[in-house]
């Protein structure tokens, strides 16, 4: 009897056994997961490009330029270009462009020299020219209408001490003299363009003026330009004449000749001074009595 009950539970626990291994190499039901893809779109930086072609030797201008998608046809390096959200438009204003560019080219830095870069003045002058500096009066220069860029004449004015031919000891005479043509502005007060400057510079500039009666003005001339510009500032007054925009590019007509004030006025003409006078001498002072004669 106890061999039999020990058989019954002896199959009892195997089929257990069995039952419990059946469920355990049972295949899991597999769960689908959905996952939600995210496609990330591309990020197309965009850099500055001209709107419109633009001549080596300009100063950029922040309406001459466009932000563009810079796309592989380009072949644009993205070390070299302007990339938007690093620079604004406006940062590089003023800024000189060393080679032409197309329309909807990118802009490489190479492309500009800035205000700032120590090579700027010179970058801006024509081959074979020099800059040259020079004090004038506000008048002589015709203050807040002259604009850098503007073309001109410069006319000195000069007066000589000259032994009379009456024999009455030295008169005074006065000239004029055309001494440079088509002579382009550089600079104003140290500003070289409009572009730089602004409604802040402007401020400065008037301020300065109430206080001084001269301002540097920076002339592109010739080598023989500057030497003639430097000895008229020691011999006279210097005076500026704006040229008109069509004559800018024609060539220089003839050099005015001398005018002096005999020609201009009756009053300084040597003939129509008084044919007597007499010379009084009071100890070191000597003055001429003078008769008016009829003409």
């Amino acid at each position: 009897m106890k061999k039999l009950v020990f058989i019954l539970l002896s199959g009892i626990v195997l089929s257990g056994m069995l039952a419990l291994l059946w469920f355990n190499t049972e295949p899991k039901q597999k769960v689908e997961t959905t996952i939600d893809e995210v496609v990330e779109e591309a990020v197309i930086p965009k850099v500055l490009v001209a709107k419109y072609p633009i001549q080596a030797g300009a100063l950029i201008r922040a309406k001459d330029l466009r932000w563009e998608s810079l796309t592989s046809d380009k072949g644009a390096d993205l070390n070299e270009v302007f990339l938007e959200g690093f620079i604004q438009a406006a940062d590089i204003e003023g800024s000189l462009l060393t080679r032409t560019v197309k329309a909807n080219q990118p802009l490489i830095m190479s492309d500009l020299i800035r205000p700032d870069q120590s090579q700027y003045m010179s970058a801006m002058l024509s081959p074979g020219m020099r800059a040259v500096t020079v004090e004038m009066t506000l008048a002589g220069m015709n203050y807040d209408m002259l604009r850098p860029g503007n073309f001109v004449d410069v006319i000195l004015t000069s007066e000589n001490t000259h032994a009379s031919n009456q024999g009455f000891g030295e008169v005074n005479k006065h000239a004029t003299s055309v001494i440079l043509q088509n002579t382009r502005l550089l600079a104003i007060n140290g500003t070289l363009t409009h572009l730089l400057g602004g409604s802040k510079q402007q401020k400065g500039t008037e301020d300065l003026v109430g206080m001084r009666e001269t301002l540097p003005v920076t002339f592109e001339v010739t080598p023989e330009g500057a030497q003639r510009l430097l000895l008229a500032k020691q011999l006279g007054n210097l005076s500026l004449i704006l040229r008109g925009h069509l004559e800018q590019d024609a060539a220089q007509s003839e050099s005015p000749k001398t005018l002096w004030d005999e020609q201009l006025s009756d009053n300084h003409h040597p003939s129509g001074k008084p044919e007597h006078s007499v010379r009084i001498f009071a100890g070191a002072e000597v003055r001429t009595q003078e008769r008016s004669t009829t003409r």
